[in-house]
């Protein structure tokens, strides 16, 4: 479970994030972003943010928990920062790291960016020998991608651009594509938010840095329910999430906006 806790911690970084940078200030600024993870209505892992944003640049530290029920079960702690600059609005990632504790399991991720290519990766402990069917990271997978923070901050002139597209994700071990569609539009009511939000589902493929069987991968990849509602922040052109849902091997797993100051 540590794994899919990381995964699912990235995401909600990254969630946080898009909150939190949907404008672009001339000076710098502090934001803060809270969102609520649930599975059966039980809330399971919180996470808080503190990010500081100017015309040119983005950086975003937070920490990461399992809470509730969840915490009995897999007790996770864990801290990520990501930054980046902003060129031509578009985010480019430069450093990206996650240090997390589950159990008696401590990992820490450290990928670095140049123009959107990974010139370095470094995981310690380094990963475990890989068993057979483990499909490599190649050299051509590094080039065009992102971090899972960054990922889902999306620039677009209205809610009918924002979901037609495809992001490259690498997270340090995985890469991957994530496939938006356009799925409907509808008044969005999240936390402190009201206004009007666009919902895409989400393809979910594989590409490598993973074992070929691994029921997980295949679950996800399988085409069962993932999406995200997106809304306009203020009048800009950045689209961030308020809320999404995964549907998992054990249930459905939601996440929302708790507050934004």
């Amino acid at each position: 479970m540590a794994k899919a806790t990381k995964r699912f911690g990235q995401a909600l970084s990254a969630a946080a994030m898009l909150a939190i940078a949907a404008t672009v200030p001339a000076r710098a600024e502090t934001f803060t972003a809270e969102y609520v993870v649930t599975i059966f209505g039980i809330t399971i892992a919180r996470t808080s943010f503190t990010s500081t944003l100017d015309a040119n640049s983005y950086a975003v530290d937070g920490t990461i928990s399992s809470s509730g029920l969840g915490a009995v079960f897999d007790d996770t702690k864990g801290v990520v920062h990501t930054s980046g600059s902003l060129k031509k609005s578009e985010p480019q990632p430069t450093t990206h790291m996650l240090d997390y504790t589950s159990g008696k399991k401590k990992q820490r991720t450290t990928v670095r960016f140049e123009n959107g290519q990974v010139v370095a990766t470094e995981n310690v402990p380094p990963p475990k020998p890989r068993r057979h069917g483990w499909v490599p990271v190649e050299a051509g997978d590094l080039t065009g991608v992102v971090d899972p923070l960054t990922a889902t901050l999306v620039r677009a002139n209205s809610l009918d651009e924002v979901c037609n597209r495809t992001v490259h994700i690498y997270d340090g071990e995985l890469r991957a594509d994530l496939t938006l569609t356009y799925a409907g539009k509808a008044p969005a009511v999240v936390g402190d938010f009201k206004g009007e939000g666009v919902t895409c589902t989400i393809r979910f493929k594989p590409i490598s840095g993973y074992r070929k069987g691994s029921k997980t991968m295949d679950y996800l990849s399988a085409g069962h329910d993932m999406r995200v509602t997106f809304a306009r922040m203020g009048e800009t052109q950045f689209f961030v999430p308020l809320r999404g849902q995964v549907e998992s091997r054990i249930g459905t797993v939601y996440f929302r906006v708790g507050k934004i100051s």
